[in-house]
């Protein structure tokens, strides 16, 4: 009796505390509340936007007919104006606009030359996007 492999014991053991373990997680997952695809609507209300690369008639028709209720953009600060008003005429919102001057900067995250001028640079965008209505 004392040679008796037990390793197939406890494999059997392990088996069932893994299936123990499986209902007592799938009951806790059926319990949960229900929340649309697995997370909280967002605050500022924006469930779906696209990227748009222009503003061709186009893209913004294509925007319109897949659903979308706002659209993102890169531009300059000297468009972002004129950009709302063209996505407005056409029925959509703006929810971003993004400016390569200003995004990512190396100056700026490594304190390189000239930081502080793109720092102000940064800020001089952040106020054109404000003066066009984007939050």
């Amino acid at each position: 009796m004392g040679n008796r492999d037990t390793s197939f014991d406890l494999a059997r053991r392990r088996f069932g505390q893994m299936a123990v373990a499986g209902a007592l997680g799938g009951h806790s997952l059926r319990a949960a509340p229900e929340v649309p695809f697995g997370r909280p609507p967002m605050k500022w209300g924006i469930k779906h936007s696209m990227q748009l690369s222009s503003l061709r008639e186009e893209d913004l028709q294509l925007a319109k007919q897949l659903g979308m209720e706002w659209v993102n953009l890169w531009s300059s600060p000297d468009k972002y104006k004129e950009i709302v008003a063209r996505v407005g005429a056409a029925g959509l919102k703006v929810a971003k606009i993004g400016n390569g001057s200003v995004h990512n900067q190396a100056a700026i995250t490594l304190n390189l030359p000239g930081r502080d001028a793109k720092i102000e640079e940064f800020k001089q965008n952040l106020r054109s996007l404000a003066a066009a209505g984007i939050r």
